[in-house]
């Protein structure tokens, strides 16, 4: 029995860069060391990630769900990995597979043009960003979503979504919806517009739709007051 007829795949695919979990064995190890959990290996010798797992399957899900671990908000921490078991092939090769179950569901593909407003922190929303930080979130969003050449695309982002006839403007206004812009495309925008041409059926046909409606400032707050990672970095 099909639960699903009809999808509306709104603000996010597959495809984007926090779908999947970016490192999962990373992920596991930083887990385990903040928990006491990461055994110390003989010289020369791999960790045993054995004893690693059956130390965090003895961890109260309290104490596991407020371990300290390092925070990127621009990608997945934990998420899906292709374990060869519950998610079999890469998200795109299931898409483009026509026996699969995309392929029998009617799909409708939405973005809007506020995409990245939760990528910014509070503070970058309230008061604006400076020139420096806007160079640090630039930094930090390309090593953390592309692999190379990320020189290139580093000042191509720069180039592309900030004004360069004003570039030592310091507006912070002008560099937070420049930061915005930057990010919203590669996050949630491209990932969403590649989902909808490569699926078996569907590309050209499948509706996509774009909203532009102008966030206020009391719901960017009530967003960023409501997610925990934004503030604490904990998982």
């Amino acid at each position: 029995m099909n639960l699903f007829n009809r999808v509306i795949l709104q603000s996010g695919s597959a495809l984007s860069p926090w779908a999947m979990a970016a490192d999962p064995v990373r992920s596991a190890k930083d887990l385990a060391d903040s928990l006491n959990c990461l055994p110390v290996p003989e010289e020369g010798e791999p960790i045993d990630t054995k004893v690693m797992v059956n130390c965090l399957s003895e961890v109260g899900h309290e104490e596991m769900m407020n371990a300290d671990v390092p925070y990127n908000r621009f990608v997945t921490t934990f998420g899906p990995v292709v374990d060869k078991i519950l998610v079999e092939l890469s998200p795109e090769l299931m898409i483009k597979q026509g026996d699969t179950l995309f392929s029998n569901i009617e799909l409708m593909f939405g973005v809007n043009k506020y995409e990245g407003v939760h990528l910014l922190s509070q503070d970058d929303l309230e008061n604006g960003i400076t020139p420096k930080r806007k160079l640090s979130i630039l930094r930090q969003y390309v090593r953390s979503v592309y692999q190379y050449p990320r020189l290139n695309i580093f000042n191509t982002l720069d180039h592309q979504y900030f004004d360069w006839s004003d570039r030592n403007s310091t507006s912070k206004l002008k560099h937070k919806l420049g930061c915005h812009r930057a990010t919203r495309g590669r996050y949630v925008q491209c990932p969403s517009c590649s989902n909808w041409k490569i699926s078996p059926g569907h590309g050209g046909k499948t509706p996509i739709s774009m909203s532009s409606v102008t966030p206020t400032t009391l719901i960017r707050l009530r967003v960023h007051r409501n997610t925990r990672v934004d503030t604490t970095g904990k998982i």
